[in-house]
């Protein structure tokens, strides 16, 4: 139940709070950081084991691959596709960009600049607006209207492969044979 939670964006504090049911005892952050990343080990470990096993039980890998970022990030399956945008965000921004409608890379960068400072840290707006549309770009400032980005080639793709991220997983809808 706490693994559930974390993954549908529940807030640490109200997890910390329905889980605990001893003072001396209490569910800490880390502990349900730890949970959620050792689950998603163990739910990898036992995917692979079911669909050598019993491939016609097996779930789609594309659909396991999300259920486990979901867990890895602690964020509902409706923000996920933030984790495209080519700089790194934390569990609050991602919710905090959720609840405020933009659940989208498209959708980030397509909103302005002044509405992204209420939700972002001051230095993740600065290394999005490369990113940003340029129509948004050249309505917020008019000065960088002929602005062109150098370069989209990040879009689509994951930041996990070669990311060196400690619990990083292997994707499992990449490189299977059916």
């Amino acid at each position: 139940m706490i693994v559930l939670s974390y993954a549908s964006g529940v807030p640490i504090e109200r997890i910390e709070a329905d889980f605990t049911t001893n003072p001396f005892y209490p569910v800490t952050a880390g502990d349900i950081t730890g949970t959620a990343d050792n689950t998603r080990f163990r739910l990898h470990s036992i995917y692979d084991i079911v669909s050598v096993a019993y491939p016609a039980f097996a779930p789609d890998p594309e659909a396991m691959d999300r259920f486990l970022l979901q867990i890895e990030l602690g964020i509902p399956a409706d923000a996920l596709d933030l984790d495209n945008l080519p700089v790194r965000l934390n569990r609050a921004a991602f919710l905090s960009l959720r609840d405020a409608g933009i659940g989208t890379v498209d959708a980030l960068l397509g909103s302005d600049p002044a509405l992204l400072e209420r939700y972002l840290p001051n230095e993740t707006v600065q290394s999005l607006m490369p990113y940003l549309t340029p129509k948004v770009l050249s309505q917020a400032l008019p000065e960088l209207a002929d602005f062109e980005p150098a370069s989209q080639n990040w879009h689509g793709m994951s930041r996990r492969t070669g990311s060196g991220r400690p619990n990083a997983y292997r994707p499992l809808s990449r490189g299977r044979q059916g």
